[in-house]
């Protein structure tokens, strides 16, 4: 969402100053957004989405597979799959780490990882440490498990019913292609027939 937009649905929008509404927590990847936001108005806590985040890392991956050539496409979907278990099973707990098996067992075999052993590249080690930090410090960001991807759905949905192409925006025919979008999203496709 662009930064001005939040700032006028959020803290400049009068149907919720009339109901007294007050917007406590904004889901995004967007740092602009967010700032932005907790300029304008009372303290909105921020939480990470958690699809932005997972793809994130999962770049991040990729990158470090340029300068590390063990790190093929099973090892990184291995990695991106143990992260959004982790992610996924520790909902609302932010420090806890029981969730990998091989602390507890020595002879534990990794099966996506080459010759069923743990990584023993030291400067690796250290590469993952530095990333998996990143995430450590905003864990309490990432723990509640959000999403924004309903939101995306409804902007896909806008996008199908007045596209940006078409130009509605100067005539009446964009309110009511916003507002079938709106009914769609709420109802469901049956409303169409009463149109």
């Amino acid at each position: 969402m662009e930064p001005n937009c939040a700032v006028n649905l959020i803290a400049k929008n009068p149907v919720f100053k009339e109901a007294g509404i007050r917007v406590g927590v904004l889901v995004g990847d967007d740092s602009s957004t967010i700032a932005a936001v907790q300029k304008e108005t009372q303290v909105v806590e921020k939480w990470v989405d958690t699809n932005h985040n997972t793809k994130n890392f999962n770049n991040k991956l990729y990158l470090a597979a340029k300068k590390y050539t063990f790190l093929n496409h099973g090892v990184i979907k291995y990695l991106k799959r143990c992260f959004s278990y982790c992610i996924v099973q520790n909902k609302n707990n932010v420090p806890n780490g029981e969730w990998c098996k091989a602390k507890s067992n020595l002879n534990y075999i990794f099966k996506a990882l080459p010759g069923g052993k743990p990584f023993q590249c030291a400067a690796w080690s250290t590469d993952l440490d530095v990333l998996l930090a990143s995430q450590v410090a905003k864990a309490a960001q990432i723990a509640p498990g959000a999403s924004s991807q309903q939101n995306e759905s409804f902007n896909s949905m806008c996008a199908a019913k007045a596209s940006k192409r078409m130009h509605y925006a100067n005539s009446y025919a964009h309110h009511v292609r916003v507002s079938c979008a709106v009914n769609t999203k709420n109802l469901g496709s049956s409303h169409l027939c009463s149109i």
